[in-house]
């Protein structure tokens, strides 16, 4: 949020007023998505947007420097998901893999796909990778079974999806040096309309 007035702030400054819209627009989208009416599910297509908008608003910061790609079968927006667990991952794509290479651009691939009654997101970067050991090491803190520095947003999705679908879902990762990180996220697959009508009756 500090981040993105700065650069409106710049643009008043700058006398580029034409890119305020445009800017004050994504942002407000982004939190109205992240807000939700305090809603924990959303669909899944709320997710990608939530992403679009985020990358969207550091393409105008740093000039088209991310190429975001979605392989989302259509089918599958309709998905019930946990609110918010995408965008921290690409954010964290970002900035730990894109942002660190000698030249700060890169690509962003999300992609979905069912196998039997779980739904897979894996978000792929083209980044600075992980070291095996870098690698090992982020594992042990997501999981909870290291107490260093780093890693707390992922470790916070990790427990939110543990929480919600049990113990088998969750994050895991694939990673090789100077050449990608990839996490995949594994859910259980729902249509958000049954979700909602199931939190109804809870409620009820």
């Amino acid at each position: 949020l500090y981040n993105t007035l700065d650069m409106i702030n710049w643009a008043a400054i700058s006398k580029t007023p034409e890119d305020i819209p445009e800017i004050t627009s994504m942002l407000a989208k982004f939190y109205k998505l992240s807000l939700n009416n305090g809603a924990r599910i959303v669909a899944l297509k709320d997710e990608i947007q939530h992403v679009i908008l985020y990358i969207g608003i550091q393409n105008k910061r740093y000039g088209s420097a991310m190429d975001l790609q979605l392989n989302i079968p259509k089918m599958y927006e309709n998905c019930a998901c946990l609110k918010i667990i995408l965008q921290p991952i690409v954010e964290n794509a970002v900035l730990h893999g894109i942002f660190e290479k000698d030249e700060p651009v890169g690509k962003i691939i999300i992609e979905a796909y069912k196998k039997e009654d779980d739904l897979f997101l894996t978000v792929w970067d083209d980044g600075i990778g992980l070291t095996a050991d870098e690698l090992e090491e982020l594992r042990r803190k997501v999981q909870g079974r290291d107490s260093g520095k780093g890693g707390y947003g992922l470790s916070n999705i990790e427990d939110r999806i543990r929480l919600c679908y049990g113990k088998e879902y969750g994050l895991t990762f694939e990673s090789e040096e100077g050449k990608y990180t990839k996490v995949i996220i594994r859910i259980r697959y729902k249509e958000y309309q049954d979700s909602l009508k199931m939190n109804t009756k809870i409620q009820g």
